[in-house]
Formats: structure tokens, sequence, C-alpha cells
């Protein structure tokens, strides 16, 4: 996720690649994967939380922690891109 949030910032850094405003809105939503019980899900939320807030695009990221299967479809149906990681 880290990663994805690293490209993210390129596309929005002053220095990065949009150069046009057609897609300076976008966002970006990570879903699911992650249990509060685990230790290192905790942790690794607070990362990525904090490097949104550094990199001053935490009003465009957000993080839905779980989800219904309908509310996942729901996300799915209005998005241009999607990642999936396995493990």
């Amino acid at each position: 996720m880290q990663l994805a949030i690293s490209a993210f910032i390129m596309l929005h850094s002053s220095e990065g690649v949009l150069k046009h405003n057609d897609i300076t809105d976008a966002t970006l939503t990570i879903e699911g994967g992650f249990d509060k019980r685990l230790k290192e899900n905790v942790e690794n939320l607070e990362e990525l939380k904090d490097l949104t807030e550094k990199e001053r695009v935490s009003n465009k990221i957000r993080f839905i922690l779980s989800c219904s299967t309908a509310e996942r479809n729901a996300l799915l149906s209005k998005c241009l891109c999607h990642l999936h990681t396995k493990g």
C-alpha cells in the first residue's frame, strides 16, 4: 500500500506528472485488509496515515478499514483503477 500511496503522491506533487487538470481531482481509496487485533496492522495504518499527512494528500486519500461485499462492489463500480494485493 505504501507504494500505491507514493505513486499517488507523485501524481499530485508540484514536480509530478499532472500537467493537466483532467485528473487533479483524483482520489485514492484503500479498502479492507485491516484487523485491529493485530498490532502490525494498527502500526502500518498509522504509518500510512502519517505519510499522507506529511505529503499533504490526506484530503485525497480515504482508508476504509472494513466494508460489506455490497459496499465494496459499489466502490469498484465507481473506480477508474483497481489494485489488489494478496497477503
